[in-house]
């Protein structure tokens, strides 16, 4: 039985135990019976034949993601409303997810920061197991000095424990010797804030990639191997992390090229969603100068690509729109929608459309909770988010021509909406 193939059986053992035997089975085997680690691969054969054995699932091939296809995408959400705006509606949306794969772009510290809101105290807030690829996964590989695999975790598990600033400042040497691209792009202190957030939210952060020794190890093979094999590294650490945490369920940081179909997500036991950022970028390498003409947003959206699979795009400077929020209270209530704009558009919020004609006011029914919001104005998008409190009201005032909307929120409550 391959490693992988005793991980889903481990798992499949776990969910079938009853309330009385949890606490048997997260302490699982004794550390002498678990799945060894394979022996490295020394070359381009082995390799492959390495990966094909520890391969979960197959998933199909993808046109890569473009402008234009996260625009039709963002359009067959808004009319079926499967949009999610907002960090509360995205986490919400998330949360349902047990395991989750974030993919990142290494000259964006946003992206950093978006995965510790994602998952932490204000995130999911559901005590994930996090694996992160700017920290090294020690491993267990036969024929391999251990010196040669040793990774980020003692560092990590003692600034757990400790939540010194010792212990922190010994986790970011290790870092800005490790990390070059955080180092490049200046972000190191978000890459130790996600230890910060790991650890306020009580939730286990594990390194994910490959040590150096072993990337010395992988320089011979080709590049896709490589990312294979780094991957598979991290498949394997992570299974050894839950043992100690059997029914968490788990986030992982990876670049995004990790995403793509014969990336990490086969060698998971869980079938594992994808989410690829978009926004946040220092560099112009990626869709957003070709995305930004087209789309102007008020709030972080999750859009709906194919089954478990999301873009979430960020507000930045390119694709952030012109906007003024402001909120009051109401004396009566006026559950619903009132919408405007300076010229004729179409607004689409919670799956129903309403056409807007200029300078004319169109009523929206709407649900209490949090929806998603489209304006369209031929081939131009403008996107938010909206929370309607119970008896409460929200008015948008559109002006496409500017890529501008103004949302006035309003509540009985004292407290009107509050953080989107």
């Amino acid at each position: 039985m391959g490693v992988v193939s005793r991980i889903a059986w481990l798992a499949a053992l776990l969910l079938a135990c009853g309330p009385g035997d949890e606490r048997e089975a997260s302490r699982g085997p004794p550390r002498a019976e678990e799945a060894s680690w394979p022996a490295w691969p020394r070359d381009e054969a082995a390799a492959r034949a390495l990966l094909a054995e520890h391969r979960v699932r197959e998933l199909s091939e993808e046109a890569p993601l473009t402008a234009r296809s996260l625009i039709d995408a963002l359009d067959r959400a808004a009319r079926a409303g499967t949009l999610r705006a907002g960090w509360r509606a995205i986490a919400a949306e998330l949360r349902a997810h047990r395991a989750v794969v974030v993919g990142v772009h290494h000259d964006a510290a946003e992206h950093v920061r978006v995965f510790a809101h994602l998952f932490g105290a204000t995130g999911t807030a559901d005590g994930r197991l996090w694996a992160v690829e700017l920290f090294d996964a020690g491993g267990r590989w036969a024929g391999v000095d251990a010196a040669s695999q040793a990774g980020d975790d003692p560092m990590l598990a003692r600034f757990a424990e400790e939540g010194s600033a010792d212990a922190l400042a010994a986790l970011r040497r290790q870092a800005a010797e490790g990390d070059y691209t955080a180092w490049k792009y200046g972000y190191l202190d978000d890459v130790l804030a996600l230890a910060v957030s790991a650890r306020g939210a009580e939730q286990a952060l594990i390194g994910c990639d490959v040590p150096p020794a072993l990337a010395e190890r992988l320089a011979p093979l080709p590049e896709r191997t490589r990312l294979r094999i780094r991957e598979l590294h991290c498949a394997l650490a992570l299974a050894d992390a839950r043992r100690d945490h059997p029914r968490a369920p788990v986030a992982l940081l990876w670049g995004d090229a990790h995403l793509e179909a014969e990336g990490i997500a086969r060698l998971l036991p869980e079938e594992a969603t994808r989410v690829h950022l978009v926004g946040g970028r220092l560099s112009d390498a990626g869709l957003e100068p070709e995305l930004a003409p087209r789309l102007a947003l008020t709030d972080p959206l999750l859009v709906p690509l194919a089954p478990r699979r999301f873009a979430l795009i960020l507000p930045d400077a390119r694709l952030r729109a012109e906007s003024d929020r402001s909120r009051e209270r109401l004396d009566v209530a006026e559950p619903h929608v009132r919408a405007s704009a300076t010229r004729a558009c179409v607004l689409y919020a919670g799956g129903r459309r309403v056409s807007l004609e200029a300078e004319r006011e169109e009523a929206l029914p709407l649900p209490v909770g949090q929806h998603a919001f489209v304006v369209a104005h031929g081939e131009q998008r403008i996107a938010g988010a909206l929370a309607i409190e119970r008896g409460g009201s929200a008015e948008l005032y559109v002006d496409p021509s500017s890529r501008r909307v103004d949302v006035r929120l309003a509540s009985e409550a004292d407290a009107p909406p509050g953080s989107l």
